[in-house]
Formats: structure tokens, C-alpha cells, sequence
């Protein structure tokens, strides 16, 4: 449990308040489907089958009432930045510190070079999520999510609002997808988002084969359950249960989220 000063932690609630809706949609909101814009990939291995990483990437998704009404539109597009460019001049000073701290600790962040070095021992790469999301009175809300694709699986480093020039970030590094999907089925991780908010996410394969939907039909997909919980001097602050089916050469083709009691 994290202690903040009362000031700083009211500032920081509302500030993550803000991003709880971007992070929901990035883990799955609402129910949605996905209509990938580029073609799909020969599969490899389960993480790049079934969550493919590729610059220039981009998807389009509706995010659905339960009466089927749209609640909103997300575009989103993904970028990958070379290490050096993204820790010398493309990243904020935050995702760039996160990244050190990836290779190192909070405490103890790993220096540039070591950094630069293990990114290129391990084929890590760095990528940007950018997204927009077109609600059904009008409202945009542009957000970035900055994530390393390591060995050991996807993670997120944080998430950022360009509107209000503020970093939310994971320490530690939240793992969204462990590495290999087969032999993985459960995992969890959990620290201090944003400065302010306790952490705990936990993720498990649900059921895998075919997928038929709104998307289309596809055979070999896996469902994945995750929950995010956040709390504030041990008093829960959101509690974000989704289930989506992602699909070889694709990724993500429809997510629904859960009340608590819906979990299974």
C-alpha cells in the first residue's frame, strides 16, 4: 500500500480519473468489435500470432451499449520506435525514464547505455499506441499508451493525454500479455499507477478456438479474461473486468467488459 500526501493524491485521482476511460478501452470497454485496417499476418510465434505488432498498424473499433447503440468510435494506430530514437528524442521524459527503469528498478533506473544494449540483445522493440476516440455526443479524447514487446511478453509503460500534457505511468511495468500464450495461462503484476494508485492486474486464457462475430469468422483465437484493480490507501478506486477474443495474424477482434460479479 503507498501513502501520498492528501493535496498530491486528490490531484493525482483526478488526473487518473481522466485516463480510466483510455485505459478501459486499451484492455478492452465496453463491447466492441474490431475492424483491422491492414491485411492479416501469417501467424508465428503465440505472442506475434495473436497480438501482431507492426508499424503502421491501425484499427478501427465501435464501442457498443448493452442495447447495442454505439457509445463510441476508436481509431488507432501503431508506431514503433528504433531504441536509440526513442530514449534520446522520441519518447516524453516519463515513458523515456520508464523504459530505463524497465532495465533497472524505480529505485534504480538502468543507465542509457545498458538500456540501448539490452533493447538490442533481446529484439525488444518500443511501440506507441495512439488513439482516438469519437463519443456519440461529439467529444474526442486523443490518448498515447507507450509499451515495450519484450521475451517475456507485452508491456505497458504508461499512458499519456495529450489535452492535458500528463503521464500516467506503471511502476512497474504492467505485462498486458505474457509471452508465450500457450504455456502461460494465468499471470499478474501489480505496483503503483500514476504516482497515487495501488495496482493489481491479473490476465488468464479462457477458452481458445474459433471466433464468429460482427468481425467475421476466425478459426484459431483465444478469449483472455483481465481485471485491473486500482485503490487508493487500501480502498478500491476502479475495478475494470474484460474479456476479449483475439485471433491469429489479426489480434483483437471483439472485447466486452464485466461487472465484478460477472467474472467466471
Amino acid at each position: 500500500m503507498t501513502a501520498h500526501p492528501p493535496g498530491a493524491l486528490r490531484a493525482h485521482l483526478r488526473d487518473a480519473a481522466a485516463l480510466l476511460g483510455v485505459l478501459a478501452l486499451l484492455l478492452g470497454s465496453g463491447l466492441a468489435f474490431v475492424l483491422p485496417w491492414l491485411p492479416p499476418q501469417p501467424p508465428s510465434a503465440t505472442l506475434a500470432r495473436y497480438a501482431p505488432l507492426h508499424d503502421g498498424g491501425a484499427w478501427l473499433s465501435v464501442n457498443a451499449q448493452p442495447d447495442g447503440r454505439p457509445r463510441s468510435w476508436t481509431s488507432a494506430g501503431v508506431e514503433l520506435i528504433p531504441a536509440t530514437q526513442a530514449l534520446v528524442t522520441r519518447l516524453r521524459r516519463a515513458q523515456a525514464e520508464a523504459v530505463l527503469a524497465f532495465y533497472g528498478s524505480p529505485e534504480q533506473p538502468a543507465d542509457l547505455g545498458v538500456a540501448l544494449e539490452r533493447l538490442g540483445a533481446t529484439g525488444a522493440q518500443v511501440f506507441r499506441i495512439g488513439e482516438r476516440e469519437l463519443g456519440a455526443t461529439g467529444l474526442i479524447t486523443d490518448s498515447v499508451a507507450v509499451g515495450i514487446r519484450a521475451p517475456e511478453g507485452d508491456y505497458t509503460l504508461g499512458l499519456y493525454r495529450p489535452d492535458v500534457e500528463q503521464d500516467l505511468i506503471f511502476e512497474p511495468a504492467l505485462l498486458e500479455l505474457p509471452g508465450d500464450l500457450a504455456a502461460t495461462r494465468s499471470w499478474e503484476t501489480s505496483g503503483v499507477f500514476a504516482g497515487a494508485l495501488d495496482y493489481v492486474f491479473s490476465g488468464r486464457v479462457v477458452a481458445q478456438g474459433p471466433y464468429r462475430g460482427k468481425a467475421g469468422s476466425f478459426e484459431d483465437c483465444v478469449e483472455i479474461e483481465t481485471r485491473l484493480t486500482l485503490s487508493s490507501g487500501g480502498q478500491p478506486v476502479q475495478d475494470l473486468i474484460s474479456r476479449s477474443w483475439r485471433c491469429a495474424g489479426v489480434g483483437i477482434v471483439a472485447s466486452e467488459q464485466l461487472a465484478p460479479k460477472a467474472a467466471r
